[in-house]
C-alpha cells in the first residue's frame, strides 16, 4: 500500500476514508429512543442555547471521531503539527456538519450542536494524538517493531511521519 510516486504508505488515507465511511453509516443508522427535534427550529445550529446534552452521548461522541481525527492527522506528510491537527478538526466538523444536517430528515435521528461540538472535540484529540506521534521517534520505533513482531516484516511506519 505505498504511492508508486513517493514510496510512502497510504495506509492513512485509507484508514481514514474507512471510518468516514463507519461514521457515515453509524450517523444515519435508524436507532431508537433518541430526542425528538425542538419544535420550531429550521435548523439545527439555530437550536435555542444552551443545547440538550446527554453526557452519555457526549461522551460516546468525542470518542467515535477521536480515531478519525488520529487518523486525518497522520495523512498531510512533512506537516507541522499545528497544520496536522487543523485539518484533522476541519475535516471532522465538516463530516459531523453533514451528518448532523442529514440527521435532521431522519424521523429517528435528532440533530444537535451538542453532538457537532462533542464530534469537533473527538476529532481535536485524535488531531493532537497524530501531531504527538508524528513527532515522536520512539512512537515511529515502537510501532514499526509491534507491526513487524505481530504481521509480516516489511517497511517501516516512519513514512507516515515524514
Amino acid at each position: 500500500m505505498t504511492d508508486s510516486r513517493s514510496g510512502n504508505s497510504l495506509l492513512p488515507h485509507f484508514l481514514a476514508i474507512l471510518y468516514a465511511l463507519a461514521i457515515v453509516y453509524a450517523s444515519l443508522q435508524p436507532f431508537v429512543n433518541w430526542l425528538e427535534p425542538v419544535p420550531g427550529v429550521p435548523y439545527f445550529l439555530f437550536a435555542p442555547w444552551p443545547p440538550r446534552w446527554v453526557r452519555y452521548d457526549a461522551i460516546l461522541n468525542t470518542v467515535a471521531y477521536l480515531p478519525f481525527g488520529f487518523f486525518v492527522g497522520l495523512i498531510p506528510r512533512r506537516s507541522a503539527g499545528s497544520r496536522r491537527l487543523a485539518i484533522a478538526v476541519v475535516t471532522a466538523a465538516l463530516l459531523s456538519l453533514a451528518m448532523e444536517t442529514l440527521q435532521m430528515f431522519l424521523p429517528t435521528r435528532y440533530a444537535s450542536i451538542a453532538d457537532w461540538i462533542a464530534n469537533t472535540a473527538g476529532a481535536g484529540i485524535g488531531g493532537t494524538l497524530a501531531a504527538l506521534f508524528a513527532r515522536s521517534p520512539n512512537a515511529s520505533r515502537w510501532l514499526s517493531s509491534a507491526r513487524e513482531r505481530w504481521f509480516l516484516p516489511a517497511r517501516s511506519w516512519t513514512v507516515w511521519t515524514g
